[in-house]
């Protein structure tokens, strides 16, 4: 398991912080990522202790 805590932006809403946790190959997925990327996440979300992303893939 990895997570990040990355910056998101949409056209909805004002930029927020956003959990983003990798379980097996999308934890290394998430580790490689770098500050600075455009990156679009998909997955299941919830909320504990904040917004937070269950990763089940991850376009550059």
């Amino acid at each position: 398991m990895a997570v990040a805590i990355m910056q998101v932006q949409s056209d909805k809403r004002s930029d927020y912080p956003l959990r983003v946790v990798g379980f097996d190959e999308m934890a290394l997925s998430v580790m490689l990522l770098r500050k600075g990327q455009v990156i679009t996440v998909m997955g299941k979300s919830s909320y504990w202790q904040g917004y937070q992303l269950a990763v089940s893939s991850i376009t550059q």
